[in-house]
């Protein structure tokens, strides 16, 4: 259909870098390693923001195998499967970008919103504290807190987290 010609395109531009190297890929040098990695994530933030998520995992998966120590792509994967309603895989891969970047506000409120889809109340709590340490004037980072803890039957913090939230 008319999505190919993107996808294959970038993906095609990714695989000519690989291809066109006198290189076998144990020999391949770091920095071509690292070029391809950051065209497919590249490609996954232009689908992602083309609204081609499943596309935009793919991608993102693909630069996961060459480059795993990346936060970026484990951000982007979370937001792409966020977007396809994909929560608990989303935890996963938001999780993976905080294990490798824990100083993101925005990871760690997409992690604690994923969780708190799928019913993990207090490891939303946490993570979403997490967020707010790092961003404390976020008010939808209070309120999905405070959302977090009410559900989590902690309604003290609950209670001063509605209220941070209303400023």
């Amino acid at each position: 259909g008319a999505r190919r010609p993107l996808r294959w395109g970038v993906h095609g531009l990714a695989l000519a870098l690989l291809v066109a190297l006198p290189f076998s890929a144990a020999q391949l040098d770091p920095t071509m390693w690292a070029l391809v990695m950051m065209v497919l994530v590249a490609l996954g933030r232009s689908l992602a923001l083309l609204g081609r998520d499943d596309e935009a995992v793919e991608s993102f998966r693909a630069a996961s195998r060459l480059s795993p120590e990346d936060p970026a792509l484990y951000k982007g994967l979370g937001d792409s499967l966020t977007r396809l309603a994909r929560h608990a895989d989303a935890a996963v891969a938001y999780t993976e970008a905080t294990k490798r970047r824990g100083d993101d506000a925005a990871t760690w409120l997409g992690l604690g919103s994923a969780l708190a889809r799928t019913g993990q109340w207090d490891r939303a709590r946490e993570a979403l504290a997490q967020a707010l340490a790092l961003t404390p004037d976020d008010l939808e980072g209070a309120r999905l807190y405070a959302q977090a803890c009410r559900a989590a039957h902690r309604r003290d913090e609950a209670i001063t987290a509605h209220e941070r939230a209303l400023g």
